[in-house]
């Protein structure tokens, strides 16, 4: 039986983890309300650099959100009664309470579910720190590590993808493909603007790992900005570039940049 009403996601506009629970409720077809939620204090601070709220600002200002999100970070769902945040247990949630609604996040089989859980830690411990050091990091040798590291941990996931794909699984767009996305798409915008780096294309010049992992990384790219999930959960290329100079110049204040800042 479908568990599921019209859910209300709260979220922000530019924030990675959001989308990819915003991408999972257009997958599955989830009827769902968006509530926009601005984590920081109002200002006209010219140096860009923003105040996170508090805990106790959040709840005055977004009680229900609070309520459905104890530390105030986003994602947030609320389903009825029912509420639930991080995005990771946001996306299995939505697959376990649709009922099979929509698209099927998570391969059938149990051993492949072991997989999709594996390659998801994966991305979580050994992709997505090292985006954020190499924007936040502020030496060029620093910068330069978190660049190899990053391409590191992309052609070990190249490696295990269906060879034939498009996506992960191959034609079965999943867990593993969401879990990503966000983060390559900042990679190839957010990161080419202020480290001049991104994954290169296999014409580029002299490339460090094999060709067929740039290309099958690009496969999987150039298919998935090609779905409607995509295309209705994607922030604006240069409002998203502007946001991130808090990132760039080591100046932010997100639970993220305080996780990822370093010593």
């Amino acid at each position: 039986e479908n568990k599921m009403n019209t859910v209300i996601l709260y979220g922000s506009w530019f924030c990675p983890y959001v989308q990819r629970v915003w991408i999972a409720l257009e997958e599955k077809q989830i009827a769902y309300e968006y509530v926009e939620i601005n984590p920081y204090k109002d200002s006209s601070n010219i140096s860009h650099t923003k105040i996170a709220l508090s805990i106790d600002e959040k709840r005055f200002k977004y009680p229900e959100f609070v309520e459905a999100s104890p530390r105030g970070l986003v994602p947030a769902l609320r389903n009825g009664s029912y509420s639930i945040c991080d995005s990771m247990v946001c996306l299995e949630y939505l697959e376990d309470a649709s009922c099979g609604v929509g698209a099927f996040l998570m391969p059938k089989t149990p051993e492949e579910r072991g997989k999709a859980r594996y390659w998801c830690v994966f991305i979580n411990e050994k992709i997505i720190p090292h985006y954020y050091k190499m924007l936040m990091r502020q030496s060029l040798e620093e910068q330069d590590q978190a660049k190899r590291d990053l391409l590191d941990g992309l052609y070990e996931f190249a490696k295990a993808m269906n060879k034939v794909g498009p996506y992960f699984f191959g034609v079965e767009f999943s867990i593993v493909d969401i879990t990503l996305l966000p983060w390559f798409q900042r990679i190839q915008t957010v990161s080419k603007a202020y480290r001049n780096f991104e994954v290169p294309r296999p014409s580029a010049a002299k490339l460090e790992h094999p060709e067929d992992l740039h290309n099958r990384l690009h496969l999987w790219f150039d298919a998935i900005q090609q779905r409607r999930s995509y295309l209705h959960s994607v922030a604006d290329t240069s409002q998203l570039i502007e946001n991130y100079i808090g990132y760039a110049n080591n100046s932010a204040t997100s639970d993220v940049a305080v996780r990822f800042r370093g010593p």
